[in-house]
């Protein structure tokens, strides 16, 4: 087995981490509350979402997609639900925060890239 760095962007003084998180589903809660009473911060997740469709949450992704503001990551957070189905939306997560969350194995990595492949639309054979 070897080791590989993810790849990371650099956005001005930024370095927006490329790792894919794994987000324990008892802290999405914990994270939206924290970015809607943070200054400054416009992505707080789907707060009445989460909260209605909380039982049909098998796990959570997360990855950074910019910066929000200094401190701050702007994230792509993405429920993959009891069904098989996967959504997305955007939340502010703390450097720190996002640097405590453990960083998926090549495991999961390929177990996620097959599910999103698979799940793909189809295109029809051509006719005629």
């Amino acid at each position: 087995m070897f080791a590989r760095r993810w790849p990371s962007a650099e956005v001005g003084v930024y370095r927006i981490p490329g790792e894919v998180k794994r987000l324990p589903i008892n802290d999405m809660e914990r994270l939206q509350d924290v970015a809607s009473q943070e200054p400054g911060v416009s992505a707080i997740g789907r707060p009445l979402w989460v909260a209605q469709n909380l039982s049909q949450i098998d796990r959570i992704y997360l990855t950074a997609i910019s910066v929000e503001r200094p401190g701050w990551l702007r994230c792509l957070a993405a429920p993959y639900l009891t069904d098989g189905s996967m959504i997305q939306f955007s939340i502010g997560v703390s450097d720190a925060d996002f640097s405590r969350l453990p960083t998926i194995s090549w495991v999961e990595t390929t177990e996620l890239v097959r599910t999103l492949i698979v799940r793909q639309e189809h295109v029809p054979l051509d006719q005629g």
